[in-house]
C-alpha cells in the first residue's frame, strides 16, 4: 500500500482507501469495510473524480463536463450529488470551495494496478464461475488437449522398434486413459446439456443485465453494453421469450447483488449475467443463467476469443444461449437471431453511441447520436440499426419541435423506408414507420397496419406497443389502448417514459385516479422525473384540485433543473391565486410546444388563449395534434365555433 499523488493517480489504480472507506475502481463500488453501500453511478463518479484528485480543488465546470458529458444539467444536481456523499462519508472528507468547485480533504491511499492483461478480482470472479461450469459438466474440449506430443520421422514406417519401448507403452496408456476421459466428461456433458435444455425450454422471461469488464479499460463500458444490448436484440425475434433490456432501466437493478432481488425488480423468472477479463490478447468471457427464485445456475459457458473480434463474442454468446434454451424456433426464426448486423466494429461502435446519445432525449444529444448513425451507415451501407436509429432520432426531433416537423418525419420516414429495403422482416423499423404515419402524414389506416405488423415480427418490442397504444388513445379506443400500454410496461417495467406514460390512456379516458396511481408508480421508479410530477400537475388540473396541482408543477420544474422558476411561480400562486399564477407564468415561460400552451391554457378557462396557442400548433403541424380530438382538455370548448374550425381541418388532413 502506498500514498498517492497526483502522479500516482494517473496510473489508474484499482482501489482508491480513504478511512474506512474502499472504492473499488473497476467494479464500480464503495465499500465500508465488509459492507457495500448502495450509491448512485453518478455519485459515484462524482466521488471518483474528487478522489483521482485529492487535495486539489477540481471545479464544478470539471465535475459537470466528466458526469454528464454532452448534457445539459443544471448544478443542483451536482450539489445533490456531493450532499449524497457527505450522507455517505461524513462531513469532513468534501470541502466547498465558494464559487469554484470541490476539494477532496482526506489522505487517500490506492492499491497497486494488477499486471498487464489480468485482474486479481477478476481472475477471482473467472475461476469461481470456471468452477461452476466445470460441476456442470461444460469443460468438454476446452479441456481435451493434448498432454505430450511426439514426432516421428518420415522413416519410422520402416522401423516399428520404437513400439517395444517402455516410454512409447506408457505414453500408449496414458493416451487411451485421456481418450476414455474425454469420452466420460463429452458424455457427462451431453446429458447436462440436455438436463439445462429442459429447465430453460421452460422459460418465458429472462433479463440480460449489461455485461461486466473485470478490468476495464477506456472505451470498455460501451463495448459491454454493446454485448448484452446485441443479445437482447437477438433473443427478442424469439417470440415466446420476452426479454428484458440492457441500458439505463437495469442499471437501477444493478445496484443490488441480489439475483433474487434483480429478478424481482425486473419481473423475470432468470437473469442472464456476463463477465468478460483480458488475457493478453485474448478475451475470456464467461456467461451464467440464474433462476431468480433460488439463484440457483441452471447454464453455465465460458470460451476464449481473440480481442480484435468483438462480433464473435455477441455471436457465440447468442448461439450458446439459444441452442440451450431449447426453444423449438422456426428455422427462418434461428437464423435471424443468429444473423450478424454488421461487420465493421467501427461501425458498431457508432452505433452504440449513437444509442447512448438518443436515449437522453435532448435536442443537443439526439443530433450528437444522429452524427454517429451517419458515421456507422459510411461505413456499412446495410447496416439496419443504424438506420432505424436515424429515423427515431429525426422522428424525435420532429415530435419535439426541436427541427421543423415537415423536413425531420420525410427524414424519418425515408430512413425507415431504407431500413425495410434491407430487411423486410425487421418490426422496429416498421414501428417508427407507423409512428411518422400517425403523428405527421395522419395516414391512421397505413399507421396501423405497420403497427400491427411491426408487433408481429417483433412482439417482444416494447416501443411498438408503447406507441400503437397512444395511437389507439387517440382514436378513442380507450380500452385497446390500456392493453396494449399494459403489454408495453410488462416487457419493460422499468422504462420510466413507459410507465410514467402508461397513465394517459387512463387519463383520456377521464378515469383521472387509475391515471394517478400510474404517474405516482413511475415516480416510485424515480422521485425526480419532472415528466411524472407535470403529468400529476396537468390531472390534478383537470380535477379542479388548485393545491395539488400547484405543488406537482413546482415539483416537476425543481426536478427539470428550473428551480428559479418554481420559486417564481409559488411565489406568484401566493399572491394573486392558482390561474392568474399560471396565466402569468405561461406568458414569461411558455412551453416548447404550441399544442402544450393550448392545452395549458384550456385548463385554466382562458378560451382566447387556448384557441390562439392551437391555432399555432395546426400552422406549425405539430405532431401532438393527433391528441386534440380526444383530450380531456378540451371538453368544455367541444362545442365552441372556432374550436370546431380548428378540428375538421385536422380531420380533412386526416382524411
Amino acid at each position: 500500500m502506498e500514498r498517492t499523488s497526483t502522479a500516482n493517480l494517473e496510473q489508474s489504480p484499482s482501489q482508491y482507501r480513504f478511512g474506512p472507506f474502499t472504492l473499488d475502481v473497476a467494479e464500480k463500488t464503495l465499500w465500508r469495510g465488509d459492507e457495500r453501500i448502495a450509491i448512485t453511478p453518478k455519485a459515484l463518479e462524482t466521488l471518483l473524480a474528487l478522489v483521482e484528485r485529492c487535495g486539489h480543488v477540481v471545479t464544478k465546470d470539471e465535475l459537470m463536463e466528466r458526469i454528464w458529458p454532452d448534457t445539459f444539467v443544471e448544478e443542483v444536481g451536482l450539489a445533490r450529488n456531493v450532499s449524497v456523499l457527505r450522507k455517505v462519508l461524513g462531513a469532513n472528507y468534501i470541502e466547498t470551495v465558494p464559487k469554484r468547485g470541490y476539494r477532496f480533504t482526506a489522505p487517500v491511499e490506492r492499491s497497486p494496478s494488477p499486471p498487464e492483461g489480468e485482474s486479481p478480482e477478476g481472475s477471482a470472479v473467472i475461476q469461481r464461475a470456471e468452477q461452476a461450469i466445470a460441476e456442470r459438466g461444460h469443460e468438454t474440449a476446452l479441456t481435451a488437449t493434448p498432454l505430450f506430443k511426439r514426432e516421428v520421422p518420415s522413416s519410422a514406417g520402416s522401423d516399428l522398434s520404437f513400439i517395444k519401448s517402455k516410454p512409447f507403452l506408457i505414453a500408449m496408456l496414458m493416451t487411451v486413459a485421456l481418450l476414455l476421459m474425454t469420452a466420460l466428461v463429452l458424455r457427462r456433458s451431453e446429458k447436462q446439456t440436455h438436463e439445462d435444455g429442459a429447465e430453460i425450454a421452460k422459460l418465458r422471461t429472462l433479463a440480460v443485465l449489461p455485461f461486466e469488464m473485470l478490468d476495464a479499460r477506456a472505451g470498455d463500458q460501451a463495448f459491454a453494453l454493446g454485448a448484452a444490448d446485441a443479445l437482447v436484440t437477438r433473443l427478442s425475434e424469439v417470440k415466446r421469450l420476452v426479454i428484458r433490456p440492457t441500458g439505463e432501466t437495469l442499471e437501477r437493478a444493478r445496484n443490488t447483488q441480489k439475483i433474487t432481488q434483480i429478478g424481482r425488480a425486473l419481473g423475470v423468472e432468470a437473469v442472464l449475467i456476463g463477465k468478460i477479463q483480458r488475457v493478453g490478447d485474448r478475451m475470456r468471457v464467461v456467461t451464467q443463467i440464474f433462476r431468480s427464485q433460488d439463484e440457483a445456475i441452471i447454464w453455465a459457458e465460458k470460451f476464449d476469443l481473440k480481442e480484435d473480434d468483438p462480433f464473435d463474442v455477441q455471436d457465440r454468446i447468442a448461439e450458446k444461449v439459444v441452442r440451450t434454451l431449447a426453444l423449438a424456433l422456426a428455422k427462418e426464426e434461428r437464423e435471424r437471431l443468429l444473423r450478424r448486423t454488421t461487420a465493421d466494429p467501427e461501425a458498431e461502435k457508432s452505433y452504440l453511441l449513437g444509442r447512448h446519445f438518443l436515449n437522453q432525449r435532448t435536442e443537443k444529444a439526439t443530433r450528437k447520436a444522429i452524427e454517429h448513425f451517419r458515421e456507422a451507415i459510411a461505413r456499412d451501407p446495410d447496416y439496419v440499426l443504424a438506420y432505424v436509429g436515424l429515423a427515431e432520432s429525426y422522428a424525435l426531433l420532429g415530435d419535439l419541435n426541436y427541427a421543423e416537423a415537415p423536413e425531420a418525419f420525410s427524414r424519418a420516414r425515408d430512413m425507415a423506408l431504407r431500413a425495410i429495403a434491407i430487411d423486410p422482416e425487421f418490426g422496429p423499423a416498421y414501428a417508427v414507420l407507423a409512428f411518422v404515419k400517425h403523428r405527421y402524414d395522419w395516414d391512421w389506416t397505413g399507421a396501423e397496419e405497420d403497427f400491427k405488423r411491426a408487433i408481429a415480427l417483433a412482439p417482444n418490442y416494447d416501443m411498438a406497443h408503447y406507441w400503437y397504444a397512444l395511437f389507439l388513445m387517440t382514436a378513442g379506443r380507450f380500452d385497446e389502448a390500456k392493453a396494449e400500454m399494459e403489454r408495453a410496461v410488462e416487457i419493460n417495467p422499468l422504462s420510466i417514459i413507459i410507465v410514467t406514460n402508461g397513465g394517459l390512456p387512463y387519463l383520456f379516458a377521464r378515469e383521472y385516479d387509475q391515471a394517478i396511481a400510474h404517474f405516482q408508480r413511475a415516480l416510485e421508479l424515480d422521485r425526480n422525473y419532472y415528466l411524472a410530477h407535470l403529468r400529476l400537475y396537468e390531472t390534478y388540473e383537470l380535477m379542479g384540485d388548485d393545491k395539488r396541482a400547484i405543488e406537482a408543477m413546482y415539483a416537476g420544474l425543481v426536478a427539470a433543473g428550473r428551480t428559479e422558476f418554481a420559486e417564481e411561480l409559488m411565489r406568484s400562486y401566493r399572491t394573486i391565486g392558482y390561474k392568474a399564477a399560471v396565466k402569468s407564468f405561461l406568458a414569461r415561460y411558455p412551453w416548447r410546444l404550441a399544442y402544450a400552451n393550448a392545452c395549458s391554457y384550456a385548463r385554466i378557462g382562458e378560451r382566447d388563449l387556448a384557441l390562439r396557442s392551437l391555432r399555432q400548433a395546426v400552422e406549425r403541424r405539430e405532431s401532438r395534434l393527433v391528441y386534440a380530438m380526444q383530450a380531456p382538455d378540451f371538453d368544455w370548448l367541444r362545442a365552441d365555433p372556432e374550436y370546431q374550425r380548428l378540428i375538421a381541418e385536422l380531420l380533412k388532413r386526416r382524411n
